[in-house]
């Protein structure tokens, strides 16, 4: 690139840097044009960036609004055997598939699949071979769920399902003690996460097929949450009125914005973490006879008003991206609950 050349790109540069193409009328743009540093295909581009750069502001803006203004609706989707009591759910995008357990309903041992797109609801019973009442699965984001052992003591065996074939393979038990009654677990870089009787984070990891307890106690039973865009970290829904950070690189936790209610997770009560492309992210939350959501951007909780209340017991709580849509279970009623969520969070 000659000197002339690489002046002028310097000045394109500086000038795309500088101006909000966005605020530019028509004669500003031809002025800009006339310059000589822009021609009017480099000025179209800037300005359509400008100008998604302005929607994506406009949608932070809204955002709030726009959520707590959602509402659910019962389903024609049946859910099969009534009760979410002890229980949790998870969404698998790859095979599109709902799975559910309910502590309640055979101990755990029974596993449900919904297919939201048909609306169908299939049974698959005894395929845990151990309780997992009071314990929710957890999905690694390619083809494994994992369950602990639950109702029993100890309560020490783990293992997981694929996906793919529905076969179940039993792995390593927690070396010592107890997975925590009625805690949730979680699947962050590909190791899984869930707290001891003593409500120490341990870590199992899938490369190894070991076990460890890490530097990291929580005050409270807690709600284990995976952050897909944040490497060194996790979230934690804590008993009581705690959310908080928790930094595993790091070895410390810290808290990040309380609830205005009391969470609990007795029947596992639940919460739910979902990322967006630029809203960053929400955490869904049952509080008693509430729904909450949090939102990072702004660092505050606000009520859902027109969510039905789960009746104090896990909701089988899932978000499927592809719909834009939520649902969960009340217990105690046959169909699922359908809320949908305003589609632009989604938008790249």
């Amino acid at each position: 690139m000659g000197a002339q050349e690489a002046l002028k790109e310097q000045q394109k540069t500086s000038v795309m840097k500088s101006c909000d193409f966005s605020r530019l009328n028509c004669t500003e743009m031809e002025k800009v044009c006339e310059l000589g540093v822009l021609d009017k295909d480099d000025l179209l581009k800037a300005y359509q960036k400008a100008l998604k750069g302005f929607e994506k502001r406009v949608l932070v803006l809204e955002m709030p609004d726009k959520m707590t203004g959602t509402s659910s609706e019962t389903s024609t989707i049946p859910t099969d055997d009534q009760t979410t009591e002890n229980g949790g759910a998870v969404y698998d995008p790859v095979h599109k598939i709902i799975l559910s357990v309910s502590g309640s309903f055979n101990n755990g041992r029974n596993v449900k699949l919904t297919d939201y797109s048909r609306g169908t609801t299939t049974v698959n019973p005894d395929l845990i071979p151990f309780n997992t009442i009071g314990h929710c699965p957890v999905f690694d984001g390619s083809n494994y769920t994992y369950f602990f052992q639950g109702g029993e003591d100890p309560n020490n065996r783990f293992g997981r399902l694929a996906m793919d074939t529905m076969t179940f393979e039993e792995l390593t038990k927690l070396p010592s003690g107890s997975f925590k009654q009625f805690s949730r677990g979680c699947v962050h870089n590909g190791n899984v996460y869930l707290l001891n009787s003593e409500n120490s984070i341990c870590e199992y990891d899938p490369k190894t097929c070991a076990w460890k307890v890490l530097f990291l106690k929580l005050e409270s039973n807690a709600c284990l949450l995976n952050d897909p865009k944040n490497e060194a970290c996790i979230y934690g829904m804590c008993e009581g009125r705690k959310f908080v950070l928790i930094n595993l690189s790091a070895n410390a936790i810290s808290d990040v914005c309380n609830p205005p209610v009391d969470f609990g997770l007795k029947a596992n009560n639940e919460a739910y973490l979902m990322r967006t492309p630029y809203c960053d992210f929400f955490v869904f939350a049952t509080f008693a006879n509430q729904w909450y959501v949090y939102w990072s951007k702004k660092n505050s909780w606000s009520a859902l008003p027109k969510w039905k209340p789960t009746a104090g017991s896990s909701s089988h709580f899932v978000v499927i991206e592809e719909g834009s849509v939520a649902l969960y279970h009340i217990n105690a009623t046959p169909n699922w609950e359908i809320v949908h969520l305003p589609s632009d969070i989604f938008r790249e």
